[in-house]
């Protein structure tokens, strides 16, 4: 027989199966218990293509509408959808107008579109020059109210082709033309009928159908265009093996459950039924699938990798083959949306999941499923009530860890989440009562709780409680975090009772415990201080005081160095008499914060602090006159002694009486200081006052500037020879002070002083020698010995000390490496020891040092008079002759004597010991024998016996 041909470039050999062919084949087969019409009307087709249209209706028609001939044409733009059981009805003669990308859906309700052959219904592009796909599909869905809807005399053209879904619409006299793809795509639950209509210039003037399974009376009774089947099999009936669904649009990277049905149990062992794709690069499924023993069904997961349709086949040597159609499309997405992404262990949450469109008549059936499983408790499936779009489910962590939860439904692309679940931790606030920052008894702090997570559905409720309410008390004694937050509104007041700590803890259900340990300290006490804890404070006339005075805050009688900063106010009693400050902050971390104070008139008053929550504070003032002193330009006071060649700094500084050295004062106003010199002897003996170190002309007038405390410095001139002078300073005629007499010395002198660098005086015992140092120096500093000296030296009491008559010091000779002078202790007592250099024009003086001959007795090096020695081991002991600023030394061996009260307990290594020549120190060890004490004492001649108590410690 010769193969029919289908108008419309291509042939009917081209497609795998035709309705009419198959029909034959599947009705010799059907069960008894099916009965079903299986017609073919209609084999004209002819060629499809596209339209497109301008907006002016859009979004959903939810009430009864009429688009009437006077509003003709009516343009739609975007996604139009009649929903809500409204009834859409469209007058004869009307243009419809499809605007690019356009698209009319029935989802629910009824279209009416009656035309008359002399003024039909147009549904075209919106596009001058349109072209097959200019606009999108006419749907008709589930929801359509199939016995009210109905076209007749309707061309539509040049869009994407008319959908029937799960419909049957009545479609007469109905023209389908320019459509990019079929004319009309059906599903196998459909049964759409009319009369007379045509399909010309689409990519399939046809009405597809796919493959799969009839299970139900359906009617094709669309005539005048005929049904194709794409690719695969139509069935009638309920085969031994099937794949549901049949038909299943999925989304690219999507991975999607379906499942084998067996018309009957599975046998012992089970069905091992074996997959394949057709496409097996872009829908992946697993190679078999098996039916457990005594189950109907199996489920197995498809794999979208990309755009494609591909016929999944599942087969078994006994039930045969079953197939099903996968179209791997733009689905639309499902949405879900956690509110919280991260759970709290044990504690319900809900995730929202939301459709692209209000659900259809009976709603829409989503798939729930948590990967890996154990994580999460949530229900299997939700349903979406019908006209809504979203529902909530709630999950509920049940163990720690995360997991991807997702949802899928029919049609729909589905949609995931990852979500983790952990423990709750209960936190309290603010964080310094976690830091121990200690509050004050009689405040009250307000806290709040925080947590690790969002509180769940229902919000959270927290205990919040004192271990120690006598030390602090907290109200109330819950605080509710709402649903979604991470912190109560609510604050919970804790009241500082009584010095002391508290433990406040936090719990609340399925939660860890949190805590802060409170500490309740003492209030502050301000509290005045002043160098060397003098009770009051001495300030100079007019002068402002800076150093020696600070107030400081406390706590317990110890300095508070608090996180916080404290503002004083500070105020003098008489404000005739001083002024401070009004306030001053004693910064956070430090205790206290220097004061300064100007002594405004001659009197006696108080400074008074205070702070906010603490107690006054009070310290007395005195305002006397201030004195002047004579300094160099650093402030140091005049020693009276200075060199002929070196010019003598000269300053006149503030001292005010009875004030401590560390407290410095300053002028607030210029004060003019005149200079001038006095009982100069040789008269003339300097050269006068001048305003540079060197060089220079002669000044005789300096300012002590506001903020200084001394004048700008000048310089009393070099002198011509050794004698002495005094200087003069005077104000606008009055004298302020005369200096004490300044004596000048050579330029090169004479340094004896002790040998040891630490000592402050020169001592010598009784019987032996000590040596003295002589170095020389050049305008006061050490410098080496210019030439070779000869000095002679005596003890002025001779009775008392002992030197040689003469020594030499050699030229070059180092200060650091000195000339050592030996003195003889003869008698205790003080005297001076002096020294000249005869007929020497640079050391024309006789130079001296004090000498101190002290008793002749044994010291031990170290400060204790008491030692310890555990039993089997030594301990070294020393003695030396002298103490640690005046050791001296034998000239001559001496012999010392080493004796223990209690041999038995302690014992020295050795009972005699020589002192060298020279030496002044000498040791022992001591070794414990048993426990107990005992006293060791050393004996030489000439010395008093030094004795030491050691203890024997086990």
């Amino acid at each position: 027989m010769q193969t029919p041909t289908v108008p419309g470039n291509f042939s009917l050999a081209e497609v795998p199966w035709l309705l009419t062919a198959r029909c034959r084949r599947i009705m010799s087969t059907m069960r008894s218990s099916m009965a079903m019409a299986c017609v073919v009307l209609g084999l004209s087709m002819g060629g499809l293509s596209d339209a497109a249209a301008a907006m002016m209706v859009s979004g959903v028609i939810s009430i009864d509408t009429v688009w009437s001939a006077a509003q003709s044409p009516v343009t739609v733009q975007g996604d139009v959808t009649v929903d809500q059981d409204a009834t859409l009805t469209v007058e004869p003669g009307v243009e419809v107008r499809m605007a690019a990308n356009a698209s009319f859906t029935l989802n629910r309700g009824a279209v009416v579109a009656v035309g008359t052959v002399d003024k039909p219904i147009v549904i075209s592009s919106a596009i001058a020059a349109p072209a097959p796909g200019s606009w999108g599909q006419w749907r008709f869905r589930q929801g359509t109210r199939s016995a009210q809807t109905r076209l007749e005399h309707v061309r539509i053209e040049y869009g994407s082709g008319v959908v029937i879904e799960k419909s049957s619409p009545t479609l007469d006299r109905v023209s389908i033309n320019h459509h990019r793809g079929p004319a009309i795509e059906m599903d196998l639950e459909s049964s759409p009928s009319g009369q007379s209509l045509s399909a010309a210039g689409n990519t399939l003037n046809a009405i597809v159908v796919p493959s799969g399974i009839v299970r139900g009376q359906v009617l094709w009774g669309l005539v005048g265009i005929p049904y194709l089947v794409r690719e695969g099999l139509v069935e009638i009936g309920q085969p031994s093996l099937t794949i549901e669904p049949e038909l299943l649009n999925v989304g690219a990277g999507t991975l999607t459950p379906m499942r084998v049905v067996l018309d009957a149990a599975a046998p012992a062992g089970g069905r091992l039924i074996a997959l394949s794709s057709s496409s097996s690069d872009a829908v992946k499924v697993p190679a078999t699938v098996t039916v457990a023993e005594g189950s109907s069904s199996a489920g197995f997961e498809v794999r979208a990798l990309g755009f494609t349709s591909a016929l999944l086949s599942a087969s078994h040597p006994e039930l045969g083959s079953a197939r099903a159609q996968v179209n791997v499309v733009s689905l639309p997405a499902l949405q879900l949306d956690p509110s919280i992404w991260s759970m709290a262990l044990g504690m319900p949450y809900g995730i929202t999941v939301r459709l692209p469109a209000a659900a259809p008549a009976g709603g829409i059936p989503i798939q729930l499923r948590a990967e890996p499983s154990g994580i999460f408790q949530l229900p299997a499936g939700i349903t979406v009530p019908a006209g809504q779009s979203q529902v909530q489910f709630v999950v509920q962590g049940l163990a720690h860890g995360s997991a991807r939860i997702s949802a899928q439904a029919q049609g729909l692309r589905a949609a995931s989440v990852d979500v983790e679940t952990s423990r709750m931790t209960l936190i309290l606030l603010p964080h310094e009562l976690r830091a121990s920052v200690p509050i004050v008894v009689g405040d009250a702090r307000e806290a709040s709780v925080a947590l690790s997570h969002r509180a769940p559905l229902g919000g959270l409720t927290v205990r919040i409680a004192s271990e120690a309410p006598n030390v602090v008390g907290v109200s109330p004694a819950e605080l509710v975090v709402a649903e979604g937050d991470y912190a109560s509104v609510g604050k919970a007041m804790l009241q500082a009772k009584a010095k002391g700590q508290a433990r406040v803890q936090l719990s609340a259900a399925n939660s860890q415990d949190g805590y802060a340990n409170v500490t309740v300290r003492s209030p502050t006490v301000l509290r005045w201080g002043y160098v060397d804890s003098q009770s009051a404070v001495v300030l100079g006339h007019q002068l402002r005081s800076v150093g020696g005075l600070w107030i400081e805050r406390t706590v317990d009688g110890e300095p508070d160095y608090s996180a916080e900063n404290l503002s004083v106010e500070l105020r003098c009693v008489s404000s005739a008499v001083c002024e401070v400050p009004s306030t001053l902050t004693i910064p956070s971390g430090r205790a206290s914060v220097e004061v300064t104070a100007i002594g405004v008139g001659l009197g006696v008053s108080e400074i008074e602090a205070k702070a906010a929550g603490v107690q006054a504070t009070k310290i007395g003032v005195h305002v006397v006159e201030p004195t002047f002193k004579f300094a160099d330009r650093y402030g140091t006071p005049w020693s009276g002694h200075r060199y002929m060649g070196l010019r003598q700094d000269l300053s006149l500084c503030f001292s005010v009486p009875a004030a401590h050295d560390h407290v410095r004062f300053f002028t607030d106003k210029p004060w003019s200081i005149d200079f001038d010199l006095s009982d100069q002897n040789p008269a003339g003996v300097v050269s006068g006052i001048y305003a540079q170190s060197s060089g220079g002309s002669s000044a005789a007038q300096s300012t002590i500037s506001p903020g200084m405390g001394c004048s700008s410095p000048l310089f009393v001139g070099e002198a011509s020879q050794m004698g002495r002078y005094r200087v003069n300073a005077s104000s606008a005629g009055i004298r302020l002070a005369q200096s004490a007499v300044q004596r000048i010395h050579a330029d090169r002198e004479l340094s004896l002083g002790a040998a040891c660098s630490d000592c402050i005086q020169f001592s010598v015992v009784k019987g032996f020698h000590a040596d003295i140092a002589v170095r020389t120096l050049h305008l006061g500093d050490y410098e080496d010995a210019p030439e070779t000296l000869t000095l002679k030296l005596r003890c002025v009491d001779a009775s008392i000390c002992s030197v040689p008559a003469e020594i030499t010091i050699p030229s070059g000779t180092s200060p650091w490496t000195p000339v050592r002078l030996p003195v003889l202790g003869l008698q205790e007592g003080t005297t001076t020891i002096e020294a000249s250099v005869p007929g020497s024009q640079r050391y024309p003086e006789v130079y001296s040092v004090a000498v101190s001959v002290a008793p002749p007795v044994w010291t031990f090096s170290s400060d204790d008079d008491t030692l310890t020695v555990p039993v089997g081991q030594s301990s070294y002991s020393q003695v030396c002759i002298g103490k640690w600023d005046g050791r001296s030394y034998a000239t001559a061996p001496v012999s010392v004597s080493v004796a223990s009260s209690k041999p038995e307990v302690l014992r020295p290594s050795v009972r005699t010991l020589s002192l060298a020549e020279g030496d002044s120190c000498v040791g022992v060890d001591l070794l414990g024998i048993a426990t107990g004490k005992a006293r060791v004492s050393f004996e030489a001649p000439g010395l008093t016996p030094a004795v030491i108590a050691v203890e024997v410690l086990p």
